[in-house]
């Protein structure tokens, strides 16, 4: 009872944006959206790290705060550079009771929530994964999703293209489309975000839009 649509284009060959969505047990379904400091190289070794110690952890971890904080200590056993960072958003879904319980790691693209009512953010504080502190909790909360309620996923790649002022995509512009647009929405958005964007991609661009069904 859940369908995922997602668009991904990378800046370089070698990306830094990642997603996933995983089966956790018959019930649960994890889904996260990352983004690594950097590109190329060591940016992209960043991204298979996140990937498979999510996957490695879904079995034991059901809360997504907590997975987070184990995902953080498992980053700071790799004693990389301080300027080595990652922001990611992760998310629960329970296709049982519609639950959808989430956790923000820094991640400053808030998730939106898109039903015929309504279009709200899903606003919750919380740390990159980084070396500077060695012990970071996170917060979680918890709201019920209702058949037809869509959740988009993005990285700052959409947020941050620059137009030929220097003016920011930001929040509003990608908000203005969700409005005026009820399908096709990823395709929308990269499409005004090329529009609007002045010269060449300069950051990967990464959406992930989760709809219950009924």
């Amino acid at each position: 009872n859940l369908q995922i649509e997602h668009l991904y284009k990378p800046c370089e060959m070698l990306s830094g944006d990642i997603f996933d969505i995983y089966y956790i047990d018959e019930d649960n379904i994890g889904i996260y959206i990352c983004d690594v400091v950097g590109h190329g190289v060591t940016a992209s070794m960043m991204t298979m790290f996140v990937r498979q110690t999510m996957r490695a952890i879904k079995d034991d971890i059901l809360s997504p705060s907590k997975a987070l904080s184990e995902l953080h200590q498992k980053f700071i056993a790799l004693d990389l550079d301080t300027d080595k960072y990652f922001t990611i958003f992760y998310g629960v879904f329970n296709t049982k009771d519609r639950s959808f319980k989430y956790s923000n790691g820094g991640h400053n693209c808030v998730p939106i929530k898109i039903n015929d009512e309504e279009i709200s953010l899903l606003k919750i504080n919380g740390f990159p994964i980084s070396l500077i502190f060695n012990e970071v909790s996170y917060i979680e909360k918890e709201i019920k999703l209702n058949s037809g309620d869509k959740i988009l996923f993005y990285t700052d790649g959409i947020t941050e293209a620059k137009n030929i002022h220097g003016e920011e995509f930001e929040i509003d512009g990608v908000l203005k489309i969700i409005e005026e647009n009820e399908e096709d929405i990823l395709n929308k958005i990269v499409y005004n975000v090329e529009r609007f964007r002045w010269g060449e991609q300069k950051d990967d661009l990464a959406m992930v839009l989760m709809e219950v069904l009924n």
